[in-house]
């Protein structure tokens, strides 16, 4: 296999398929050339493939080979596929809130072969981090960007602006929606870009927004939109053994309500750190709060009905009241 791909790497780059020329292609043929060991050959079918890019990345024009391999690598894959048996691809740039041409074959080529696509530079290499604005200019394509890419970016910006979604949190969070995508590589160099990253991701995009962007031709139609997040569940179980929770925020008649994987609708209003019924109880039986009974239901209460004075018999003993504190007690 690996022999096969030495094969076909060769022919590609002497065609000039993948985009080499010059230099940066004499380094691609002698590196194809060149012996690998026998763990590398064992252990990775494609290794003579990654060695090559590697060899011709430290010879000169360096940049530029990376850069056009990036720019022409689905093409270049999609062939490799049809030889070889892969669990996980590397695409670099193809796949952004900025261009979607690996839906075309690429991705659904990895759909039926069932391969797990990381998708690198989701930035395309800054421009999408940065914005069009600014000086220096932004890059693309580890070149300085284009008028016509700058001029997209910037519609791209403005809509994101309307909604108040910074434009590198929909780059982040744009190609994680494909199915085929488990995971993307921003480049990031430090602990603080770690953290932005981790905030942008996590920020809640309205769908709105991926419409617009649809609406206005900035993002393919087929592309998958990434889901809108899902309301936080409002309530808390405070012990294994409760069999009511208990509401963290106000609840309003009608709010999704998720009890123990299961999802309904609150059938009144709740009140913030009230009980609610966490599965049906009957009249007589004991409420359990921190794993401890606080009283007895007065009446029946389904899952998500609010559990209170008005069908609670509480179990409370009053020890503490103006009646035995200072007072005389009746």
């Amino acid at each position: 296999m690996a022999m096969f791909c030495d094969g076909l790497m060769e022919q590609a780059v002497r065609s000039e398929s993948l985009g080499f020329s010059g230099p940066a292609a004499a380094a691609m043929l002698r590196a194809l050339q060149e012996p690998l060991s026998q763990d590398w050959t064992a252990t990775l079918p494609t290794a003579s493939l990654l060695h090559a890019v590697h060899a011709a990345m430290l010879e000169e024009e360096a940049q530029n080979c990376m850069a056009h391999f990036e720019a022409n690598m689905a093409q270049g894959v999609e062939q490799l596929l049809a030889e070889a048996d892969l669990d996980v691809i590397l695409l670099a740039g193809r796949y952004t809130l900025l261009e979607q041409g690996a839906l075309d074959s690429f991705l659904p080529l990895c759909a039926r072969r069932q391969v797990s696509v990381v998708i690198g530079g989701p930035f395309n290499s800054g421009v999408l981090a940065r914005g069009a604005g600014g000086q220096p200019r932004s890059r693309y394509n580890y070149e300085t960007a284009p008028t016509d890419v700058l001029a997209r970016v910037d519609r791209l910006d403005a809509v994101c602006a309307r909604f108040g979604v910074p434009l590198a949190a929909a780059a982040l969070q744009f190609p994680l929606a494909h199915p085929q995508v488990a995971s993307i590589i921003p480049g990031l160099s430090s602990a603080a870009e770690v953290a932005t990253a981790r905030r942008l991701i996590d920020l809640a995009i309205p769908a709105a927004l991926w419409e617009a962007l649809a609406e206005e031709g900035l993002i393919d139609l087929r592309a998958p939109a990434p889901a809108a997040p899902a309301p936080a569940n409002p309530l808390i179980l405070l012990s294994e053994t409760d069999n009511v929770l208990v509401s963290a925020s106000a609840i309003v008649r009608g709010q999704p309500l998720l009890i123990d994987g299961q999802s309904l609708r609150a059938p009144q209003d709740i009140p913030v750190g009230h009980k609610v019924a966490r599965r049906d109880l009957a009249p007589g039986e004991k409420v359990l709060k921190y794993g401890a009974p606080i009283g007895s239901m007065l009446a029946p209460a389904a899952p998500g009905t609010w559990v209170h004075s008005h069908n609670l018999k509480s179990d409370y003993i009053a020890s503490h009241g103006r009646a035995v504190v200072g007072g005389e007690q009746h």
